[in-house]
Formats: C-alpha cells, structure tokens, sequence
C-alpha cells in the first residue's frame, strides 16, 4: 500500500520556486531535505498506515501528535494543544447531541412533554448548573433514557452507556446533529465546521462571478460546480447519518450495523472534505489583498491556483448530465498543465526531469533486485525439493532390499 503514496513538494525546483515535485512516498526520505520534524511524521505515518486503511482523520491525529512534539514555540504548542483539546470537545458535543435525541424519542414514545422538548442547550445549560464534573451529571439526567432504552433493546443499562459512548467517538468529528429541529445544537465537530467553511467560500466565489468579466465567471464557475458536487455529497452522508441514529433502539440493537455505517458515512465525509481548507486559504488570503488592488487581480490568481487543485469528485459519484462539465475541467486544467514544465511560462524544468528519472531509475534496480531475490530463493526451495525426492528415493530403495532380504 506504501509503495503506491505520492508526496507532493512544494517549491522544489532550482530554477522557480512556485513549481512541485510528486514523488513516491518511500523514497522521500531520499531525495528530499526532511527536518527532524518531517522524518518523524514520514515515519509515523508509515508505521500507522503501514497495516490498516488510510484515513484522513487518523493522519490528522498523527499530524497533531508529531506537531506537538516539535513546536517551535510555546505559542505553536498551545495552538496545537488547543486543537487536540478541541477533539475531546468534540467527541462530549456528540455525546450531549446523541443524548438530546434519544431523550427526545424517549419522551414521545412515554409521553412526556419536557422529555420531547429535550434539546442540546438544555442539557447543557443542566450540566453546567449541577455538578463540575459534567459526566458524572450527565449519567444522573440519563438513567430513565438509558432504562428505556435497554428495556427496549433488550441490552443491560451498561452496555447501553457503553454503545452509546462509542457512538460519540464515531460522531466526534461531525459534533452535533439534528441541527435544523434542535435549536440547541451547534456545529463543533472540525469535519462539520470544515463543510460550513466550504458553503462560506461557494457563496464569495458566486459574488465574484457575477461581477467578473466572461473568463473569470467561466473560471469561477468551474469552482463552484465542483466545490456544489461535494457539497452535496457531504450533504447526502451527514443525512445517511441522521437516518442510521433515527431510532435509537434499532441503532443500539444492531450495534455493529450501526457502527459500520457511521464509520463509512464519516470516512467519506471526511474524504470529500480533505484538501479544500488549503484551498481556501488561498482564496481568503487573496480576498483581504484584493481590497487594495484594482480590478480583483489577487482573486483571479486565487482562483486559477484552485483550478490547479481542484478535488474532482470520482466519476461513480457523479450523474450521467454532469460528463460534459467535468470534461470542460479537465480540458481547462490541461491547458494549464504541463509534465514537467512550469505552470506559468511553458520552459521545460531540467532539475525536476533530473529528480523523477533518479526515483524511476532507482525504483527499477530495486524491482530488478527484488526480482533476482525472487529466483535465487525459488531456485533454493526447488534445490531443496530434488534433495528431498532423492533422499525419499534412496529411502525407498534400501526399504525395497531389507524387505527382499
């Protein structure tokens, strides 16, 4: 699975520093300057995903770990620890968010009316009026929830609690849900603020295209069919979730149905979100220097680097009337692009052709290698088995004449 990464490196040519290289992930180590830093990532990362799938929240646990290992500053290492403080955040907004709902239905299936109007705000408001320790409270709000529940379900009350704190684990990501009936919920969850950024930035490149020239509202236009495209996918799974947790008791009762869902639905949430936040980026800082330039010249530049970038949802994903916009894409990013050239200006880049012949020349002698190893050792077992026939032959043969003996 290694062997099939690509890294992308940022400025690597001698001659212009705005290009990238793509490299194969094994032999970063080799052919780049890596600080202490990035070879404790490489490595991290190599040794998580080395056996089990790729993901991108479990890259960004590894990527906060390693970060807070090598801040340079007292100010970066806060920064970090706020974040991964926010992740245990996260996971306690999910569990208030999970709790809400199963109160709700709790209350309509017992008929009681304040039990029914149970609402994120409420139970939080309840939590930070009672005791400190808000978990040791939220246990005593829920243990006629949690008796329902596993009555229902025909689990005891501890595995009740138990499932339900898994939920939250596999919710944390997303924070709350229910968001359009339960006044109370707010979106914390780092994938869901990461969806609401994305529905920000469609809204400021569509105000762009309006008051753009015919070339910039095309360029514009294929940023928000895409950026629209996984919009909705997003969409389509956090309602996928919405509906897998619509009844609690069946949730509960068929856990491991439950938990496969969510974690697929969550996965490709987190899929068709991962690498838009860079983007962004490049989009709100482009926005706060074009208050100062005439004629939105930093926007264009944004939105021509996104075109270069630009996520493009797979093919299974889309719908048949959507083939001829993304061939429009990839016709207008082939014109951009160019192997091994710069971006801008065409010129042929020598040090980049010079890098990726070196991988490819050595990825070849390591699968020659690899190759000779193969026979040597095919040779040595088949040695070994015509060794083994003879010694069964001249068994057979001694056998043969102590009998006739």
């Amino acid at each position: 699975m290694l062997k099939e990464w690509e890294a992308v490196i940022a400025g690597c040519s001698a001659e212009d520093q705005r290009q990238d290289m793509t490299i194969q992930w094994i032999h970063l180590t080799e052919w780049s300057s890596m600080t202490a830093r990035d070879r404790l990532l490489h490595r991290s990362i190599s040794e998580r995903f080395s056996e089990q799938a790729f993901d991108p929240l479990g890259l960004r646990d590894v990527v906060l770990q390693v970060d807070e290992a090598f801040a340079d500053s007292e100010e970066d290492r806060s920064a970090i620890q706020a974040a991964m403080a926010h992740s245990r955040h996260e996971r306690f907004a999910a569990y208030v968010s999970l709790l809400s709902e199963a109160t709700r239905q709790c209350g309509i299936a017992i008929g009681d009316g304040l039990m029914s109007r149970a609402n994120n705000a409420l139970l939080v408001q309840a939590i930070q009026a009672g005791q400190v320790d808000a978990s040791s409270n939220i246990s005593s709000l829920t243990v006629r929830v949690f008796d329902y529940l596993a009555q229902q379900a025909g689990l005891p009350f501890q595995e009740v609690s138990k499932r339900i704190e898994e939920l939250s684990g596999l919710m944390a990501p997303i924070g709350a849900i229910n968001l359009a009936s339960d006044p109370g919920a707010k979106q914390e969850g780092h994938l869901a603020m990461s969806y609401a950024r994305l529905r920000s930035f469609m809204e400021q490149v569509q105000d762009h295209e309006r008051v753009s020239g015919d070339s910039d509202a095309n360029e514009a236009l294929l940023v928000l069919f895409s950026a629209k495209e996984f919009c909705d996918f997003v969409s389509e799974r956090l309602a996928g979730i919405e509906q897998t947790l619509s009844s609690f008791i069946v949730a509960l009762r068929k856990m491991k149905e439950t938990r496969e869902d969510i974690d697929d639905l969550v996965n490709d949430i987190a899929y068709a979100l991962d690498g838009w936040d860079g983007l962004i980026d490049v989009w709100n800082e482009a926005a706060t220097i074009a208050e100062t330039e005439e004629g939105g010249s930093a926007r264009r530049r944004a939105i021509q680097h996104i075109l270069l970038f630009l996520p493009m949802m797979p093919a299974e994903e889309t719908y048949d009337d959507s083939e001829r916009v993304w061939n429009g894409i990839s016709i207008h990013r082939a014109v951009m692009v160019r192997q091994f050239t710069n971006w801008l200006n065409d010129t042929l880049d020598s040090d980049l052709v010079a890098r990726v012949q070196s991988s490819q020349e050595m990825e070849r002698r390591r699968a020659r290698y690899q190759q000779r190893a193969a026979a040597r050792e095919a040779e040595a077992k088949a040695r070994e088995e015509r060794r083994r026939q003879r010694r069964q032959e001249r068994r057979a043969v001694k056998a043969t004449a102590e009998g006739a003996v």
